[in-house]
């Protein structure tokens, strides 16, 4: 029992502290820093104490994703000579301020916000962590960690659904959030990311599940299981009030067909049927809902009058034009912005975030964090292309989650910003390394 936590044990631990505390983001600092220190506690012991499962069995390609992950921040930091930084884009009025001072000689990193490019380095070591610990695990290790995703994710819908009463009120981490559901999220839009993805992980853990089996259930179980799934999460995911997590149903109720779409044995029309009954059941919950005061607020969100985004993406279009190619930092896009926003779209708030994450990257990282990009995804493409190859790498519905799940961050990254909480950061490194380490260990053979 204690050799078998310590191969599946420690990522099952680290992955459920971070979806069920790492949902905060920057704006709750006390609740980021536990999480992290309770992950690198994690992490030591899992680097110290695991066995064949552990860092030796990680794969090579998964040490390159974490090295890719982490590389770009700790470059930043460096401090460098002043006629280095000095010819560093943007840097102009750093240089005059630093005058004031006499400081303008001084050695300076690459990033003008250092603690800021510190604290987003912290917040992407859980990540590399993850990514190793999953990579390394067996078929067994892999689907508890899919289990865990879905088991935290129902977790979330329950206490959000929850916190939605005043008997509830008291399960608010992050303070009250109106009436959207969030779940263990300070923010309703990665609330929504958890329930899509949870909802895709129950599909593909209850499919692994049920090919595990001694007696394999009949594939209209698995169906049924799966289109009661997709209505309990898809109903979650439109109380949250998020058009893109409502928007993103799509891909998310797709990848669960393709993961209970039976291979043989069973009445083709059966697997669609169920899947229209949960169209109709949606159809009929919306009519029947039409005139709840919810749901008519939900629907009003979809206006898109007075939407600040666009020219958020303008200001940061100008900024990234002043720092280009290098970048003004990891983390620095609040006090970048501030310089560049126009009088005339401020307001009383602070603009947080680029609410596009590509945008966002660019501007911090300039092409070099796309460079980082490629290297990722050319990763994770010829991983998948592999494990299409030798198809007994890993199960058909730990493939079908893992490129669902990710490709719901990324297009949910167009118009807001997924990856800037630990918690959707944890989640999509898992879903990588399912992809990364699909090849089964040497020796191991399907039962």
């Amino acid at each position: 029992m204690r050799a078998a936590f310590r191969q599946f044990g420690a990522p099952a631990v680290l992955l459920c502290l971070a979806m069920l505390l790492g949902g905060g983001g920057v704006q709750h600092p006390a609740e980021e820093l536990l999480t992290e220190a309770l992950i690198a506690v994690i992490g030591c012991l899992w680097f110290l104490k695991a066995d064949r499962f552990g860092p030796r069995g990680t794969p090579r390609a998964a040490w390159l994703v974490a090295g890719a992950l982490l590389i770009l921040p700790i470059i930043q930091l460096i401090p460098l000579p002043p006629g280095v930084w000095h010819a560093l884009p943007g840097r102009d009025l750093e240089v005059q301020s630093l005058s004031l001072v006499g400081a303008q000689n001084s050695w300076r990193p690459w990033s003008m916000t250092p603690d800021l490019t510190f604290a987003s380095l912290l917040t992407m070591i859980p990540a590399a962590l993850i990514l190793l610990m999953v990579s390394a695990l067996p078929r067994g290790g892999r689907q508890l960690a899919v289990g865990v995703i879905a088991a935290v994710a129902l977790a979330a819908l329950m206490v959000g659904t929850a916190m939605r009463t005043e008997a509830g009120s008291f399960l608010m981490i992050y303070g009250k959030s109106g009436n959207d559901l969030t779940g263990f999220n300070a923010n309703h839009n990665s609330a929504a990311d958890v329930l899509l993805i949870g909802m895709i992980a129950f599909a593909a853990w209850f499919r692994e599940w049920n090919e595990q089996r001694r007696r394999p259930l009949p594939a209209i179980y698995g169906v049924g299981m799966t289109a009661g799934a997709c209505l309990m999460f898809g109903v979650g995911v439109v109380m949250t009030a998020s058009r893109a997590g409502c928007a993103l149903l799509v891909v998310a109720i797709a990848a669960c067909a393709i993961i209970a779409w039976p291979r043989k044995g069973f009445v083709v029309q059966a697997a669609g049927l169920g899947f229209i009954g949960v169209g109709v059941a949606a159809v009929a919950g919306f009519v029947v809902f039409w005139h709840n005061q919810a749901m008519a607020r939900i629907i009003s969100r979809f206006h898109i009058d007075h939407e600040l985004r666009p020219e958020l993406w303008k200001d940061t279009l100008v900024a990234i034009h002043q720092y280009f190619p290098f970048g003004s930092g990891m983390g620095s896009f609040v006090p970048i912005y501030m310089s560049f926003e126009r009088l005339e779209i401020v307001s009383m708030g602070v603009a947080n975030r680029a609410h596009n994450d590509y945008l966002e990257l660019t501007l911090e990282a300039g092409v070099f964090g796309w460079l980082v990009v490629a290297v990722v995804v050319g990763i994770l493409s010829a991983a998948l292309v592999r494990n299409f190859k030798a198809p007994y790498g890993g199960a058909r519905g730990h493939i079908v989650f893992a490129v669902s799940s990710l490709m719901i961050v990324a297009l949910h990254s167009v118009v807001d910003y997924p990856l800037r909480n630990i918690s959707l950061t944890i989640v999509a490194a898992c879903c990588a390394a399912l992809l990364l380490g699909l090849q089964e260990q040497p020796g191991s053979r399907p039962r």
